[in-house]
């Protein structure tokens, strides 16, 4: 402690260091009486304490708190948490009160799927669920926004997904770039690495995005995916020049295709 004098208003003061490293100044009448302890922490850590006992046991949304389970590498409150779907979960203490973190996951993929069912509803609405171009939006949107499609960690997965123009409706693909013209054309995207953009719509116009979406016969796809290729080893999949890094192949080699039990996908 450090006397300094009197303050603007008369009052003897005096500089404190606080057992949690941190100065501040107070009033000398205050620490005689008692009625300073501390710079303010014990109160905010005897605060933090009681709410998370007072977690233990309580459910928040469809999560239901286990036990305390320390802190993360930010020094935030870490509890354990069981889903209503029984998957067991670590989570910020924080963020489960505040609301952010509602479940394990499953409440965000179930209503991934009621969209998904709304904008399959809308398309039926507009009558181009048996055409060629809604057969081509409802392939499109289930890649990209279904989690359960068996190519969704090819487009959804990995950000490749459709502009809110679109996304909208079957009918707002065809105005963009005519219907499905045949049986052999399929949706395509011009740069393969971007997602499906009309170009014009706000979203596009607000993130700088060109059309990337056209009618492509099987020849002009197969060379669009030849720029990017996929190779699954051993069930994991990744880019032909990552496992090149990987197994120490030369940039571009041809025989990555031709490792043992490797499996080439487009994207």
């Amino acid at each position: 402690m450090e006397m300094l004098g009197t303050n603007e208003l008369g009052f003897s003061v005096a500089r404190c260091r606080c057992d949690c490293g941190s100065e501040s100044i107070v009033r000398a009448a205050e620490l005689r009486s008692g009625h300073r302890r501390s710079c303010g922490c014990s109160s905010w850590k005897s605060k933090r304490q009681k709410r998370d006992a007072e977690v233990i046991g309580k459910t928040f949304s469809r999560l239901t708190v286990i036990s305390e389970a320390g802190t993360d590498s930010s020094g935030y409150r870490l509890v354990n948490c069981e889903c209503e779907c029984g998957c067991k979960v670590k989570i910020r203490t924080c963020q489960m009160v505040a609301g952010d973190v509602q479940s394990c996951g499953c409440l965000q993929r179930e209503k991934a799927m009621e969209n998904l069912d709304k904008a399959n509803i809308k398309a039926f609405k507009h009558g181009m669920s048996g055409t060629l171009t809604g057969q081509s939006w409802n392939c499109m949107m289930q890649r990209c926004y279904n989690p359960y499609s068996e190519i969704f960690h090819r487009y959804g997965a990995v950000g490749i997904t459709a502009c809110s123009f679109i996304k909208a409706s079957p009918v707002n693909l065809a105005i963009l770039i005519g219907n499905r013209p045949s049986q052999i054309m399929s949706l395509d995207r011009i740069e393969n690495d971007k997602g499906y953009w009309c170009g014009g719509c706000e979203e596009c116009l607000t993130n700088g995005r060109k059309i990337n979406v056209r009618w492509a016969t099987p020849s002009e796809q197969a060379l669009n995916r030849d720029k990017k290729r996929f190779v699954e080893i051993d069930g994991v999949t990744k880019r032909a020049s990552e496992w090149c890094e990987i197994l120490n192949l030369p940039k571009g080699s041809k025989l990555i295709y031709t490792y043992p039990k490797a499996n080439d996908q487009n994207l």
